[in-house]
């Protein structure tokens, strides 16, 4: 009896083989990204084409005093390309456009009707020599219904391009660097947790009055992040985050070192990897077979 129940339980509780599943299924993930190769990228085996690197000096938060400790390498195909204006646009205009909605609305002849009324016709169609009309709510009338108003709301959601979103972030990065906008600090650790002591370090070291910090991590020093929690114009912002639009509204950006080696091997292998079509091919069809870790059967117990 219990070897009996035993083979009926490994009989429902064996592994399910592949299962076809839709498009779109947020409940399963993949175990493996075919396109993740980034973590195999090493910006050093990247060849430029032209140019050379930049420099620039990496400075010190930990004092009012502006102490210079090193010089620090900016690589050239991010920091130091020939800018373009019309790539930098686009992400402007896109980053402000993507996530508003339209909520204008006008009610059309029917929605007139339905609400106000004065849908029968105003006389008869004949004998009265007067001009043919269906309902005092139609588009010629005083109060009607509009024809080809705008019928919200109505997204304005749409999707730069791949590349033209990696290349504004390069031709931001270029004119802060050329501008001398852009500062490398070795750290964001400060002595204290008081707002007038990163007002004064701002004023001393001649930076604009609003300035962006950008570290890798988004979990930042407790004492920068209660400094800067009371100055509206002093911002906090993981490398994953930078976005055009925001180094547009700060003046003055300040990476760490750890946070410029991080956009430099991201950014190298973005604008340079050449597997658009597939991972485009890949996002529209998607997988058409899963493996399931999960068992075919609920077992009996």
């Amino acid at each position: 009896m219990f070897l009996s129940k035993l083979r009926m339980f490994d009989k429902f509780s064996k592994p399910a083989t592949n299962i076809v599943l839709p498009r779109f299924c947020s409940s399963l993930q993949r175990s493996d990204d075919q396109f993740d190769f980034l973590r195999h990228f090493d910006p050093k085996d990247h060849v430029s084409q032209y140019g050379s690197p930049q420099q620039v000096w990496v400075e010190n938060l930990d004092s009012v005093e502006e102490k210079k400790i090193k010089i620090k390498k900016l690589h050239q195909d991010v920091f130091s390309v020939y800018p373009r204006l019309d790539l930098i646009h686009q992400n402007m205009v896109w980053q402000q456009t993507y996530n508003k909605v339209d909520y204008n609305h006008v009610k059309n002849v029917r929605e007139m009707i339905f609400r106000y009324g004065l849908g029968k016709k105003p006389w008869p169609q004949k004998g009265m020599g007067r001009a043919r009309h269906g309902s005092r709510r139609s588009p010629q009338w005083i109060n009607g219904g509009k024809a080809h108003g705008p019928r919200g709301p109505k997204s304005n959601y749409y999707m730069l391009q791949y590349s033209k979103r990696v290349q504004g972030l390069i031709h931001t990065l270029t004119i802060k660097f050329i501008q001398d906008d852009l500062h490398v600090v070795n750290n964001l650790n400060i002595p204290t947790d008081e707002s007038n002591y990163v007002e004064e370090l701002i004023k001393s070291r001649g930076w604009a009055t609003s300035t962006l910090l950008v570290d890798v991590p988004d979990i930042f020093p407790t004492n920068i992040t209660a400094a800067t929690d009371d100055i509206p114009h002093v911002n906090l912002m993981p490398v994953y985050g930078l976005n055009v639009l925001s180094m547009l509204k700060h003046q003055t950006l300040v990476l760490t070192e750890a946070a410029v080696e991080d956009i430099t091997r991201k950014l190298l292998f973005a604008s340079n990897r050449t597997d658009g079509a597939s991972r485009s091919h890949f996002n529209q069809a998607g997988p058409t077979e899963q493996k399931l870790n999960l068992e075919q059967y609920r077992p009996v117990v």
